[in-house]
């Protein structure tokens, strides 16, 4: 089971995935709806991975957001967002993501990503130990 951070600012979007994760049986830290709630959320958590939509509330987007996550704490991300355009997914892109869903998305699309990007991450995770050695 991993811990699932959720960013999202339409809660009730959030909600169903919320539901959609636990159905997975995995846990939820959140929904939380802005960047500066999610970066408090990844540091009290430590969540497994990111779930994060593109246009969030507050001082930060998701991919800003996506960014500090990342370099504060390692954190995989899957963006979860309605913005399909050239410029939103190449400065998504530069950030590495583990995965990219346009909303509205599939329940098996969902499952899918997560799966992949957890696994991605312990294999990434396992490679930065032994490069460490």
């Amino acid at each position: 089971m991993a811990k699932i951070l959720i960013v999202e600012d339409d809660l009730r979007f959030a909600l169903c995935i919320q539901h959609e994760v636990e159905l997975l049986g995995h846990e939820v830290v959140g929904p939380v709806e802005c960047a500066d709630a999610a970066i408090i959320a990844s540091a009290e958590h430590r969540p497994d991975l990111v779930l994060m939509d593109v246009n969030i509330d507050g001082s930060m987007d998701g991919i800003d957001t996506a960014h500090k996550l990342h370099a504060d704490y390692q954190l995989p991300v899957i963006f979860l967002t309605s913005a399909c355009d050239d410029l939103t997914i190449s400065r998504a892109v530069q950030e590495t993501p583990y995965g990219y869903l346009i909303k509205p998305f599939k329940r098996h699309d969902l499952k899918a990503a997560i799966q992949l990007a957890l696994h991605n991450a312990g294999v990434n995770a396992a490679a930065e130990c032994l490069a460490k050695r």
